[in-house]
């Protein structure tokens, strides 16, 4: 009787830690390191915009291996959200990981690859640098160069490497975060503490984010 007791309590706990594990995946269906809401709960600043290009490539350690350098882009604002008010127009300034000395100008080859994020959600649309997106920032900690023009330059690095991406009005991303209306996206982050969202007037169609003449150079991952 005690076994068939320890029996039916071992069964019932597997069961409670594959439920819990189920619900668990449901809200995190692409194993990101934190929920939608710690997203904007965490990230330094939340904007909107677009990358221009490359503009400086550096490597302390002295090699040539793209893996041991960084590279510094331009992303134009276009609204922020969350953190320093900065002006529409603005441009902020992101490290990557990855890069090497000289890089300049450089915008990358075009992008064919659909985030799966985006085509479980019927948008086949494989995003380009330039494209708009929604931006989680936090202050770069990454090691700066002191003989750059841009070491003096506030900069910024992406939170846990994730984006939204814009398609027409509809806004994906993250732990399939979907709002299919801008406004949509605008009343869930009022629910989060330091955001602001703009007044129903000023929800007009975005213009295209425009391409720059910008030299092309294949096999860089700049996204």
């Amino acid at each position: 009787m005690k076994k068939a007791i320890l029996l039916f309590i071992t069964l019932l706990f597997s069961v409670a830690i594959l439920y819990a594990q189920t619900i668990e995946n449901n809200s995190n269906p692409y194993n990101l390191p934190l929920s939608n809401e710690e997203f904007f709960e965490q990230a330094e600043i939340v904007v909107e915009g677009y990358f221009i290009k490359v503009v400086a490539g550096y490597n302390l350690k002295g090699t040539e291996r793209y893996a041991d350098g960084y590279r510094i882009m331009a992303l134009k604002v276009q609204k922020v959200y969350k953190g320093e008010q900065y002006a529409a127009g603005d441009t902020l300034y992101v490290t990557f990981k990855g890069g090497r000395p000289g890089m300049k100008n450089i915008i990358g080859e075009d992008n064919n690859y659909i985030p799966s994020v985006l085509s479980k959600n019927g948008i086949n649309w494989p995003p380009q640098l330039t494209s708009p997106l929604i931006f989680f920032l936090v202050s770069s900690d990454f090691p700066d160069d002191e003989n750059s023009e841009y070491f003096s330059y506030k900069k910024y690095k992406r939170f846990h490497n994730e984006y939204m991406y814009i398609f027409e009005n509809q806004i994906v991303g993250l732990n399939n975060l979907v709002f299919r209306e801008r406004e949509d996206f605008y009343n869930y982050i009022r629910q989060f503490r330091g955001f602001t969202a703009p007044d129903p007037l000023e929800n007009q169609p975005e213009k295209e984010a425009p391409k720059a003449p910008i030299s092309r150079k294949s096999n860089q991952n700049n996204f």
